[in-house]
């Protein structure tokens, strides 16, 4: 299952978090994020 960055921050940040998170959110943790998820998509497979 493809996530999408938001989609992960969504699910692994919580509720009072997110918005704070998502407003501070920059490239460089776009890309970290994406890699992450590449990694556990890579583990899954």
């Amino acid at each position: 299952m493809e996530l999408s960055t938001w989609d992960f921050i969504e699910t692994e940040t919580p509720i009072h978090e997110r918005t704070e998170r998502q407003n501070h959110v920059t490239n460089f943790d776009v890309e970290r994020l994406r890699a992450e998820i590449n990694q556990r998509n890579v583990h899954r497979s």
